[in-house]
């Protein structure tokens, strides 16, 4: 339950200010929810029953590992880059014009995983085309 909280923080902190750094892996355990930032507001996540989902793919490496599901925050190219995930056949893309209906945020359960949007925003991402991810479980 603690590292879903932690997942969260480092998803919406991301996602909400762009953070730059080395590519990073946590959670090393077979058993465990892998984190692996690849820079910029791109990051991996590896859940213990092997559900791989990518977070606005874009910056560094690391794309190898078959996506289950992909989320893309919003629209610009340093955070949509899907065609360089590889993707199972069945992978779901969520885009944040799936998430936003007028003033509503969707939440979504796909594969076992609870993903809640929440308004992510700020002078350079609009209020209606941009989305964070506040759970994920």
């Amino acid at each position: 339950m603690k590292l879903k909280r932690i997942i969260a923080v480092i998803i919406t902190a991301t996602l909400a200010i762009g953070v730059t750094a080395c590519a990073e892996s946590v959670g090393d355990n077979d058993n465990e929810t892998t984190l692996l930032y690849q820079g910029h507001a791109s990051l991996r996540i590896t859940a213990k029953d092997g559900t791989v989902i990518y977070v606005d793919p874009a910056a560094g490496a690391g794309y190898d590992v078959p996506a289950d599901i992909i989320f893309v925050t919003h629209g610009h190219s340093d955070h949509n880059k899907i065609d360089r995930v590889t993707q199972k056949d069945d992978c779901i893309i969520i885009t944040s014009a799936d998430a936003i209906n007028g003033d509503e945020y969707s939440t979504f359960s796909i594969k076992g995983i609870e993903a809640e949007a929440v308004e992510a925003y700020n002078a350079n991402h609009s209020k209606a085309t941009s989305v964070g991810n506040s759970k994920l479980t």
